[in-house]
């Protein structure tokens, strides 16, 4: 179990609050910062393909422009293939412009 909860392609639900340090900033000396990812899993079937349904939404607390907030919400939608020599999988994902001035992309993506 404990290995499954590291795999992005195993099929539990789970929640997950990890903390993210960004000690070097490219062409920025001496700055760093701090954000939050709180991420959730949900596994689901359709016909035959296991999916598993992810959000990850970034809260960054310290950056060196000072701001601060909600980041964008990116969902991904992985289908998982089991195999005999292990698992693999593929998917969509999508990038909801949801964050706070001067953290979000501003634009939607796929």
């Amino acid at each position: 179990m404990e290995q499954a909860a590291s795999d992005p392609t195993a099929s539990i639900m789970n929640v997950q609050v990890q903390g993210v340090y960004n000690g070097d900033y490219h062409n920025l000396s001496n700055e760093s910062g701090f954000s939050i990812l709180l991420r959730s899993a949900l596994p689901f079937k359709i016909g035959n393909l296991n999916h598993i349904a992810r959000a990850t939404l970034p809260i960054v607390t310290d950056t060196p422009s000072g701001a601060d907030g909600r980041g964008d919400l990116v969902l991904f939608d992985l289908i998982a293939f089991d195999e005999k020599w292990g698992r693999w999988g593929l998917g969509p994902v999508l990038l909801t412009p949801t964050g706070a001035d001067g953290i979000t992309a501003d634009n939607w993506a796929v």
